[in-house]
């Protein structure tokens, strides 16, 4: 378990930095999958329907995001949040970042530091594995999210390493979004509990991470409101499997699994162990040799079954196909 914490220092720094692109638009990032009820929109950028006041969501696609994703009760299928703000005609992503420091043996929260700033929208895509934006609710007043999320950025608002959900003076990436949108709102963020489980509970305490809850991507976005899915790399079926094994191994994890299960300190990064590695290996190949576009049930029982043979049968209660309907509606 010790090699598994020393991992979260490049945890914390890989989901709360970004690598740079010379690319400098939007041009060559696949369109995954657009909403036909906005694209007809008059207010384009390279053909998308963007504007200030848009929520971004993403997920890094790396070990780190998937580890995270693990922590909460319920699964959600993005990982990282902003606003979109337009500024001279460009877009940039508005998103509270932290930057890690020295380690010296101390808590590897202690050592981060950073606040909210802003990045070029085509660097955000460019550097998720895939990014999804959506519109406000009709009712959420729009200028005043953007004005909250303007101030905070004047203000350099301190990042937030504990993530504490209680701490307005210091904010983590969601809970940005959330205090933005409450304020437009009035309505208060869902928070989603931690899972019972006491290799999470031992890692939480040794980050000090002391709320019991936390804010998921996807409790900031409606369904309906999604604009547009992107990726850098991610076909739609690639996209529909990669989500699926991450959900397919949330559901697997129960109170008596340990992390230490799913990853493994292998001298200077986060690896999956090799019967996980496999499985994703795997999970990305199916309905290749077919060449076809499964459906989001289709690949969902391929995944599971794929999961049965290489991980063992594995069944509870609520075996349904509810959550998969709410990821299917998240990035449609």
């Amino acid at each position: 378990m010790t090699r598994l914490f020393i991992c979260l220092v490049v945890l914390l720094g890989q989901g709360c930095t970004f690598l740079s692109s010379k690319e400098n638009d939007l041009s060559a990032i696949q369109l995954i999958q657009t909403n036909e009820n906005f694209i007809a929109s008059s207010t384009t950028y390279n053909g998308i329907p963007l504007h200030s006041g848009q929520i971004v969501v993403s997920e890094s696609g790396n070990q780190y995001s998937l580890l995270f994703s693990i922590l909460p009760e319920k699964f959600s299928s993005h990982i990282h949040a902003g606003i979109l703000i337009f500024e001279n005609g460009e877009p940039y992503v508005y998103e509270a970042l932290g930057n890690v420091g020295l380690f010296l043996g101390s808590q590897p929260t202690d050592n981060i530091s950073g606040h909210v700033r802003r990045r070029p929208l085509h660097y955000y895509v460019l550097n998720e594995n895939y990014t999804s934006i959506y519109n406000l609710p009709e009712h959420v007043d729009k200028q005043k999210l953007i004005d909250v999320a303007l101030s905070h950025y004047q203000r350099e608002t301190p990042f937030d390493p504990y993530a504490d959900t209680e701490d307005r003076d210091r904010v983590y990436c969601t809970e940005f979004v959330a205090i933005a949108l409450e304020q437009a709102n009035k309505d208060k963020i869902t928070l989603t509990p931690y899972q019972n489980n006491n290799s999470i509970k031992k890692l939480r305490n040794w980050l000090k991470f002391d709320s019991e809850q936390v804010i998921l991507a996807d409790s900031l976005v409606q369904p309906e409101n999604h604009v547009v899915t992107m990726s850098p790399k991610l076909s739609l079926t690639e996209l529909k499997l990669y989500i699926l094994m991450r959900y397919e191994l949330h559901r697997r994890f129960t109170e008596n699994q340990r992390l230490g299960n799913l990853f493994e300190w292998t001298g200077s990064r986060l690896t999956l162990r090799d019967p996980v590695e496999q499985f994703r290996l795997e999970v990305l190949n199916l309905f290749k040799e077919e060449n076809s576009s499964p459906t989001w049930e289709e690949a969902h029982f391929a995944v599971r079954n794929l999961a049965n043979q290489m991980l063992g049968n594995f069944q509870e209660e609520n075996n349904a196909l509810g959550d998969v309907n709410l990821i299917n509606y998240r990035i449609r």
